[in-house]
């Protein structure tokens, strides 16, 4: 039997609301907006736990197709869009051709809650 994709399983919720999903040592942090699609996605320590401006955060932006891995004041990290993963900056433009990785979103996706966890503040306190 497949194992579920994270966006099967967490792309549509409550519209304007937190939930808090078990992750290993951890849970995950999502954020819905008020149509009840995520928009954003972090790895935290403890139940009930906000990630903080440093952690590396999902940011799902469903008019543009786009999702970016990043940390929330960070100014450079990855984006996914149209099957490719860029590394970027925020002052570069969106209309450029992509020389990223051929990539697919869950995939991509699942690569990103991994290194979430192992950046994680005390994830060497296992």
């Amino acid at each position: 039997m497949k194992k579920e994709s994270f966006l099967s399983n967490y792309r549509k919720g409550t519209p304007d609301s937190v939930q808090y999903v078990p992750l290993n040592n951890g849970f995950l942090y999502l954020q819905y907006d008020c149509e009840g699609e995520i928009e954003q996605a972090a790895y935290v320590r403890k139940n009930r736990d906000e990630p903080g401006s440093n952690d590396l955060q999902l940011y799902f932006m469903w008019g543009n197709d786009m999702v970016t891995f990043k940390t929330e004041n960070g100014l450079s990290g990855e984006q996914w869009s149209n099957g490719y993963a860029d590394f970027g900056t925020v002052y570069e433009t969106d209309d450029a051709p992509s020389q990223g990785k051929k990539i697919d979103l869950d995939v991509w996706i699942s690569q990103c809650l991994e290194e979430m966890e192992r950046a994680a503040p005390g994830a060497g306190l296992r």
